[in-house]
């Protein structure tokens, strides 16, 4: 007797879980960032603190960039053509409605692009030459959930430096 992959498929239910985790996350993460930029006034998302740091807006166009080049071109084969410094050393500075339009547009690209994963696409390969320890699509994946993570991390550090709360 053989059997289909259905909802009572184990091998289903893992990539249903998987997807399931991946999205609450990203969701997760969406909301508090959309947040942690509406706490700060529209004039200090640009601001550094920190000779040496990033500003709210760069790291957003980091993640933005980073979920762009890896899930949107990448995976999903869009045209973006990724310029990393640019994210560090903005000439122009976005309004937080063009900030947010562009993370949340790439947010819902990624959340796609995790709904679209069959059992059997988790393990498809994917190399970039400066992700050796990726190997395929669940890593990078699992890869850009942890980056956001890590970086609003910074965000709500950097918050807290701009309105006063803590000493810079």
């Amino acid at each position: 007797m053989t059997s289909t992959a259905t909802h009572e498929d184990p091998a289903n239910r893992l990539s249903e879980t998987v997807s399931a985790g991946l999205i609450h996350y990203l969701r997760d993460f969406q909301k508090q960032i959309q947040k942690l930029l509406h706490q700060v006034p529209e004039e200090k998302l640009w601001f550094r603190p920190y000779p040496y740091g990033n500003s709210l807006g760069n790291l957003v166009s980091h993640i933005t960039g980073n979920v762009e080049n890896y899930i949107g071109a990448q995976i999903a084969h869009t045209s973006y053509v990724r310029d990393r410094p640019y994210e560090f050393a903005r000439a122009r500075h976005d309004s937080r409605e063009e900030i947010l339009a562009n993370f949340d547009a790439a947010i819902e690209r990624f959340v796609t692009v995790v709904q679209q994963q069959s059992i059997t696409d988790w393990s498809l390969p994917f190399q970039d030459a400066g992700l050796a320890d990726v190997h395929n699509r669940f890593d990078i994946l699992l890869r850009c959930t942890m980056h956001i993570h890590h970086h609003l991390g910074q965000m709500i550090y950097l918050r807290k430096a701009i309105l006063g709360e803590i000493d810079p």
